[in-house]
């Protein structure tokens, strides 16, 4: 339905309001890991999606590659916010509690996940974008 370019994710095809795109996947992290790897610069993919107990880091490094991710339909970490941009937001994050799955590559079972849901009609070539939330800009700018 879409492909991952260097910057950015963008749909091959058109994409229907409130269609499921992919999953935002990556290490499981507790909230210390989080505030140690953000101090170091090293949080350049780090959300903590709404939950009060761990993060989730969607960095490409070791044995999280993009074949990972894509193999395994989980590259909402490449998204892009549309803050101070032309473009406006045409995705967004849902959670969805899962019971619990298999973890993310050998991580921390969690019961749940966080998925990227189309929230209008997306043309065909066009970018997908999301809103990575009000603390986001604040901590990266």
């Amino acid at each position: 339905t879409f492909h991952s370019a260097v910057l950015g994710v963008f749909a091959k095809e058109r994409i229907a309001k409130n269609a499921w795109l992919t999953e935002y996947g990556g290490e499981i992290i507790d909230v210390e890991e989080a505030k140690r790897r953000r101090q170091a610069g090293e949080d350049t993919h780090i959300r903590s999606a709404g939950f009060h107990d761990f993060c989730i880091d969607s960095r490409v490094r070791n044995q999280w590659t993009m074949a990972y991710y894509t193999k395994n339909h989980m590259v909402g970490g490449f998204f892009n916010d549309a803050k101070n941009s032309n473009h406006g937001y045409n995705c967004r994050y849902e959670t969805k509690d899962c019971g619990y799955l298999p973890p993310y590559c050998g991580g921390r079972w969690v019961s749940k996940r966080v998925f990227l849901r189309a929230s209008r009609d997306i043309a065909a070539g066009e970018e997908l974008f999301v809103c990575y939330g009000p603390t986001y800009h604040t901590i990266h700018l």
